[in-house]
């Protein structure tokens, strides 16, 4: 759990400055990359996702569900 802290704040403030919860699987990687975590990011967007944090919407879409908009 304290692994998927740094993403998730960062992500919640990604999503926050763009003022939508959707993000795309390519924005997810890309904060990962800034963040210096590119490998296996994968495997980290699949635990978000199974811990509840990111929710699978399709397409290659993830719901942050930590903000609302």
């Amino acid at each position: 759990v304290q692994t998927c802290a740094l993403p998730i704040s960062t992500l919640q403030k990604y999503a926050t400055d763009q003022q939508r919860n959707v993000l795309k699987m390519e924005e997810i990687r890309a904060i990962g990359r800034a963040l210096g975590l590119s490998s296996g990011m994968d495997t980290l967007i699949s635990s978000l996702n199974n811990e509840g944090f990111l929710l699978n919407k399709g397409g290659g879409r993830y719901q942050l569900q930590s903000v609302d908009f």
